[in-house]
C-alpha cells in the first residue's frame, strides 16, 4: 500500500502534462492554419472543442 499513493499522484501529473501538450499542440496547429488567430484564442477554441465532444458522449 505504501507505493500506491506516490504512483497514483505521479500518474495524475503525467495525465495533466499530456493533456496540456496536446492542447498547446492543437493551438499551434490552428495558428499555422489560420495565421491571424492568436495562440490564446487557439487554446480556448481547443478547450471548447474538447468540452463539446465530452458533453456529446
Amino acid at each position: 500500500m505504501g507505493v500506491f499513493y506516490p504512483l497514483y499522484a505521479f500518474s495524475k501529473i503525467v495525465i495533466i502534462a499530456t493533456d496540456m501538450t496536446e492542447a498547446l499542440g492543437s493551438a499551434i496547429a490552428l495558428d499555422l492554419i489560420f495565421p491571424k488567430l492568436l495562440l490564446y484564442a487557439g487554446v480556448l477554441t481547443m478547450v471548447a472543442d474538447v468540452m463539446i465532444i465530452l458533453m456529446k458522449y
